[in-house]
């Protein structure tokens, strides 16, 4: 019913949009990406295949983000020229600053799809529905490496606040130590991170970006001056906002915070549905992997850690970025937070007559996961 609330309140405000035409069009398009979460919510065991499909996908732009850096003139020469003329030229453009945008015109893009990657293997590692095997941690290590050629700051704080929070919560439903589990996380990602360094001196990028910023007093990367602009618009009109989408019309950019774009977009009552969502899917997904996931037994471990880890990331890169007006990862939060919806869809379901044969069935088609 959030769901629904929110898609209705964006379209019929967009009709009283400073900008009506850009409200209406971005309006239909996040109504129907939550129109396809919703559709998901009520379909059996669907997640595998769609995990599958998106690590594939993850792994084709890691591994063109590791040959434009490995082999940056063949890259240039032979892969370039095949894209189309704005991802191209976007992608040279980074590749001079050593930023690797990939095969997309944008380090942000790329950043996330590599970010899919990192989840939905990393969820696997910690559930053990896949071996601590040396090949799992060497393509795990390449796809951090991918990450932080890309240079990009949020993405990964957003991936670490996100891995930390699984952690804690694993630990705590199956009950062990979570400060012994916490501190061997985070000393793990700290020598793995220095040896990733040391051998790719171009991966400390984001660490340098993250010290210059705080050393010139500007932590958030120039962005203060849009925060105060659509703080100002949202005292103008702080019930239902300017219209979704708005912002880009007055400034012709986004927010870069969702939170604050919500507030001079469509008030306080579309940002209140909107946390609503995100908080409502995030206790969803907490209460099944306390139903599911206690003993360890279970495939569906990898497949809930990757929904709460998913979901933290989208929050916690919300402050910072424009994921609500970016289709493929809303689509992914979508996919994300279905996950728990589907796995407990009601006894007597046509979809599923109990919780037993959705693990039977898991359990038959364990190696569809990965």
């Amino acid at each position: 019913m959030l769901l629904i609330a929110f898609a209705a309140l964006l379209l019929l405000m967009a009709f009283y949009s400073a900008f009506p035409e850009t409200s209406i069009k971005s309006a239909i398009h996040i109504g129907a990406i939550i129109g396809i979460g919703m559709f998901l919510t009520i379909q059996h065991n669907w997640y595998a295949k769609c995990l599958k499909y998106l690590l594939l996908f993850s792994m084709v732009h890691i591994l063109f983000t590791l040959f434009s850096y490995v082999f940056p003139n063949v890259f240039a020469n032979i892969i370039l020229p095949l894209l189309p003329g704005e991802i191209s030229s976007a992608s040279s453009l980074f590749m001079i600053y050593d930023l690797y945008a990939g095969i997309t015109d944008q380090i942000g893009r790329n950043a996330f799809y590599i970010t899919v990657g990192i989840s939905i293997i990393l969820t696997a590692l910690i559930a053990k529905t896949q071996r601590v095997s040396l090949a799992n941690v060497l393509m795990l290590t390449l796809m951090v490496i991918a990450l932080l050629l890309t240079g990009k700051r949020g993405h990964l704080a957003s991936n670490i606040i996100a891995f930390l929070v699984v952690i804690v919560v694993y630990a705590r439903v199956q009950g062990k130590n979570i400060a012994k589990n916490l501190l061997f996380s985070i000393v793990t990602i700290s020598f793995l991170v220095i040896v990733i360094i040391k051998i790719v001196p171009e991966t400390a990028t984001p660490f340098m970006r993250f010290i210059t910023a705080y050393n010139e007093g500007n932590i958030v990367g120039g962005r203060t001056e849009l925060y105060i602009f659509a703080i100002e618009l949202f005292k103008q009109k702080p019930i239902l906002g300017w219209g979704f989408g708005s912002f880009s019309g007055f400034q012709d950019t986004g927010t870069h915070n969702v939170y604050l774009q919500l507030l001079c977009e469509t008030g306080l009552v579309g940002t209140l549905l909107f946390v609503s969502i995100l908080l409502s899917n995030i206790l969803v997904t907490l209460k099944a992997i306390r139903r599911y996931c206690r003993f360890n037994k279970m495939a569906q471990d990898g497949f809930l850690l990757f929904s709460l880890y998913t979901q933290v990331f989208y929050i916690t890169y919300a402050m910072t970025g424009n994921p609500l007006n970016d289709g493929f990862i809303l689509i992914v939060y979508m996919i994300a937070m279905s996950i728990p919806y589907a796995m407990s869809l009601p006894k007597g379901s046509k979809r599923l007559d109990n919780y037993s044969s959705l693990i039977d069935h898991s359990r038959n088609k364990a190696e569809v996961y990965l």
